[in-house]
C-alpha cells in the first residue's frame, strides 16, 4: 500500500475510545437485543 502512496498513521486508542464512546452510547440505548449482543460479541475482551 506505501507503494501506491497511502500513508498510515498509528492511532490513539485510548484517546479515539473515549472520543466516541457518547456515540456508542447512544447507539446501544436505540440498539435492538440482537445488534447490542453483536456488539458485545464484537467487543469482548480475549
Amino acid at each position: 500500500m506505501k507503494d501506491n502512496g497511502v500513508e498510515i498513521l498509528e492511532v490513539d486508542k485510548t484517546l479515539f475510545s473515549t472520543k466516541t464512546q457518547s456515540i456508542i452510547d447512544d447507539f446501544l440505548k436505540k440498539a435492538s437485543k440482537g445488534q447490542k449482543a453483536l456488539y458485545e460479541a464484537l467487543t469482548a475482551e480475549k
